[in-house]
């Protein structure tokens, strides 16, 4: 696979090579050819730039004839747009090209702010010098967006240290009638938030552009590079949960896919040479992980935990739940 730089940046101008091939070619300026003239189109609106003029006939040999616009040529308008400007049949889709964010933007990130209710959360349970580590760990910061309290990024950097994508969610710190602290849960439609309309959860590439070629990784990835072949990686649902267990297991590796349906052979392809324990949240994952490890990874060496099968805990909870429990009730 082709690792880029996302480029936002595009050319407003090109030769339409839409099908069918003949639909803006006009008759060339040069050698009065008819329907042999191909004209340069405008990205942003997908029609022709002055079509008597600007173009390339096909007679390569023969005419040889070729024009293109510069700024002046059209009233001064860019040559250069952003990706988001241009219409889809114009942007280019390549399946083995992963667009990667600049490091530099993520490391910009990773801000310990012991406000963030998730890392206020991780300090009341871990304390703060354990709670920083596993935030240098996994590459996680917060960030203001929009009217969010504080919310986290969870970024997904893969074993070649390339930065496919961060995912934005908000979480909000449930209390007891105490006031002491209860659960750390994401911020979604709900008891727990019935003030919230949808649930809290973006995307940094789709803020970058509309156009990104996503390939998305494992959450914590990256962490291969501190394995060897004898390791176990551990593998969860949601990626706070990989966090809260890698430092109350710390001793174990851990990731995340990052959702249900996640659990895909591109994705976990890194891991095949390794032993694999995956801990699907009780109840209906467990039959949809065991599905689709028997259906699309048969050939990896993986082991399917049914921990959590046998623990007081209603259908839906995870390794996290149980920890937290076990933290905030330890009777």
């Amino acid at each position: 696979m082709d690792f880029r730089s996302y480029q936002n940046g595009m050319p407003r101008f090109t030769l339409d090579k839409r099908k069918p091939r003949g639909r803006y070619k006009t008759k060339c300026p040069k050698c009065g050819d008819i329907k042999s003239f191909v004209c340069v189109v405008d990205t942003t609106t997908g029609e022709p730039v002055d079509a008597s003029r600007f173009g390339v006939c096909d007679h390569e040999r023969r005419c040889g004839y070729s024009c293109w616009p510069t700024g002046k040529d059209v009233g001064g308008m860019s040559i250069i747009v952003s990706s988001n400007e241009v219409k889809k049949e114009f942007l280019v889709r390549d399946e083995d090209i992963a667009n990667v964010i600049d490091p530099e933007i993520m490391l910009k990130c990773c801000i310990f702010d012991p406000d963030a209710p998730f890392l206020k959360a991780l300090s009341t349970m871990f304390g703060e010098e354990k709670s920083i580590l596993a935030m240098h760990k996994y590459f996680i910061g917060a960030r203001k967006y929009f009217s969010w309290n504080k919310p986290v990024i969870f970024w997904q950097v893969d074993r070649f240290f390339k930065v496919r994508t961060g995912k934005i969610m908000e979480f909000g710190i449930l209390s007891n009638e105490d006031g002491s602290f209860r659960d750390v849960k994401r911020v979604q439609p709900g008891k727990n938030f019935p003030e919230a309309t949808s649930p809290h959860v973006a995307w940094i590439h789709n803020s970058v552009s509309t156009d990104y070629s996503l390939k998305q990784c494992l959450f914590g990835e990256h962490l291969l590079n501190q394995s060897h072949s004898e390791s176990v990686i551990n593998i969860v649902e949601a990626e706070k949960t990989a966090v809260v267990a890698s430092i109350y297991y710390p001793d174990r590796i851990w990731m995340a896919t990052g959702g249900l349906q996640n659990l895909r052979p591109e994705v976990m392809l890194p891991l095949k040479n390794y032993k694999i324990i995956v801990h699907p949240d009780k109840g209906e994952a467990f039959g949809k992980w065991e599905q689709k490890i028997s259906a699309n990874l048969p050939d990896y060496n993986i082991k399917m935990s049914k921990f959590l099968e046998s623990k007081d805990l209603p259908d839906g909870s995870d390794i996290a739940d149980y920890i937290i429990r076990r933290i905030t009730n330890p009777g």
